[in-house]
């Protein structure tokens, strides 16, 4: 388990992660914990090198990316990955949401389901999804 500790001087926070999730996760989720620990220990090393006065990176995005050179088979098949997932996500959305009782096309607009049959009950605690956070308001209030 990872525990967080503060960088001292400053507000920024690193975790102190396990070696096991490390070598562990990626394996599990197909490479992809790999790129996230990679950023996020690249963006920790970017906060404490501002804290302590080192340049020692500007944009761990660029860290990432640095992973896939271009022009390269490797950079190829990262985008086609990335295009098949999001498009894939956005396919299983819109079966998901064609079969449904409860949503139509205008969740897609604007986020309604659709109207409550008749005979249907909903209890008194469960407020409407259709309004503004501001027009009747919102979680912090």
């Amino acid at each position: 388990m990872a525990y967080e500790m503060k960088i001292r001087g400053t507000e920024d926070e690193v975790k102190i992660r396990s070696p096991w999730a490390a070598a562990l996760l990626p394996i599990i989720t197909l490479g992809i914990y790999h790129l996230v620990w990679w950023y996020r220990i690249n963006r920790e090393l970017r906060d404490y090198g501002k804290a302590k006065g080192y340049d020692l990176g500007q944009n761990p995005t660029n860290s990432v990316l640095a992973l896939f050179p271009a022009k390269s088979d490797l950079f190829g098949a990262y985008g086609i990955g990335l295009f098949a997932g999001f498009f894939g996500y956005f396919l299983v959305l819109i079966i998901l949401v064609g079969v449904s009782k409860n949503f139509d096309i205008d969740y897609f607009l604007d986020g309604r389901r659709k109207k409550v049959a008749p005979d249907s009950f909903i209890p008194e605690y469960v407020s409407p999804a259709t309004h503004s956070m501001d027009a009747q308001g919102g979680a912090n209030d």
